[in-house]
């Protein structure tokens, strides 16, 4: 386990997330899992795994985690403080740019992570 996918998990401990129950529910069988690793020109990892809902059936997801400024570059929305699931305007984009810039001023290194399920037919 890297750096960065330790400081993950140690983040989501602390959070308070249970990673067996989670992982047992999303994924209770073997299921296909297509990863897409780190690399320096893309500078993030993409992961489409099955059952990201737990329902079943045609529910695939692409997770994504990489260079923030990178990740922010490819979203159209974001989970809010309630939440909710909201479109990334401008005005929330410039202050998680801000504190992307204030983190990486006091020499602190930032990372993003995000998801977007897949509809049947986006998929060939």
């Amino acid at each position: 386990m890297g750096a960065t996918d330790k400081a993950l998990d140690e983040f989501v401990t602390r959070c308070g997330v249970d990673k067996v129950g989670l992982k047992n529910k999303h994924m209770p069988v073997p299921s296909r899992i297509m990863r897409f690793p780190f690399s320096s020109t893309r500078k993030r990892m993409s992961t489409i795994i099955e059952n990201a809902t737990g329902n079943g059936g045609y529910d695939k997801r692409v997770m994504l985690k990489g260079a923030s400024e990178i990740v922010l570059g490819v979203c159209s929305h974001y989970i809010n403080d309630e939440g909710q699931v909201a479109p990334l305007t401008d005005v929330v984009k410039g202050t998680l740019d801000n504190v992307i810039t204030k983190f990486a001023q006091d020499a602190l290194r930032t990372i993003c992570v995000a998801y977007k399920d897949i509809k049947e037919n986006e998929c060939g």
